[in-house]
């Protein structure tokens, strides 16, 4: 299974082909950090944008980034977000290689749904 974030994108910048640079706002306006700029938890309770708070979104596929595109999401020191169990559980920025527990699958949102959704 694979994991979703939602919230709003708060930063993108290409850093390569496949590669952006982002910070994630969740709808409070904090922001999503990697603890420890990864090796650990992953929390949304700051304020503002620092390191901790900017990650590199790699596009798989490698292509241009739209919506059911599968990605990856890692911090400055070089660890991946993480799902738990393959979802349905914790996220944290544990992983020291991208396996499928840490591929996650963008959705554009639409009026707050997907666009898939009616």
């Amino acid at each position: 299974m694979r994991g979703s974030i939602r919230g709003r994108w708060t930063h993108s910048e290409s850093t390569g082909a496949g590669q952006y640079g982002i910070s994630l706002g969740v709808a409070s306006g904090q922001y999503v950090t990697a603890e420890q700029d990864g090796g650990g938890a992953v929390n949304a309770d700051r304020s503002d944008i620092g390191a901790w708070e900017m990650f590199v979104l790699t596009d798989l596929n490698g292509g241009s980034l739209v919506s059911g595109d599968e990605v990856t999401i890692s911090t400055g020191t070089g660890h991946y977000f993480h799902a738990a169990n393959g979802g349905g559980s914790t996220l944290d920025a544990t992983a020291t290689t991208a396996g499928v527990t840490e591929h996650f699958r963008i959705q554009r949102l639409n009026g707050g749904r997907r666009n898939d959704q009616e």
